[in-house]
């Protein structure tokens, strides 16, 4: 015996394509209820998904190359020169180890 609401015609079934290609837009369908306004909103989830991780990526990189300098300069101004016997003020390697924090972050923000 078939159920009521399979009888009842004003009843409208929601159809889903699943796959490649767009199928036809139904007369009379709202543009909601089509599956492409489904598919491109994922699409664009994806690619901010995408750039918010190249971003990361990015700001991570400068990270690493800035702390790679300081170790560097670190080595040079504290080992290297005091074993030639050369001798700075200490704000010069502060100076140097600023100006290295300072691009990172301005790098970072304008990005």
């Amino acid at each position: 015996m078939p159920r009521p609401r399979d009888e009842d015609p004003s009843e409208r079934r929601r159809i889903v394509h699943i796959g490649p290609g767009d199928p036809e837009p139904r007369p009379g369908a709202p543009l909601d209820d089509q599956p492409s306004f489904l598919i491109e909103e994922a699409r664009e989830r994806l690619r901010s998904e995408e750039d918010r991780n190249k971003e990361v990526s990015a700001v991570a990189r400068r990270l690493v190359v800035a702390f790679v300098l300081v170790v560097i300069l670190a080595v040079v101004f504290h080992i290297v020169m005091p074993a030639v016997g050369l001798r700075l003020p200490p704000v010069v390697p502060l100076l140097c180890y600023a100006a290295i924090a300072f691009g990172a972050i301005m790098t970072a923000r304008d990005a």
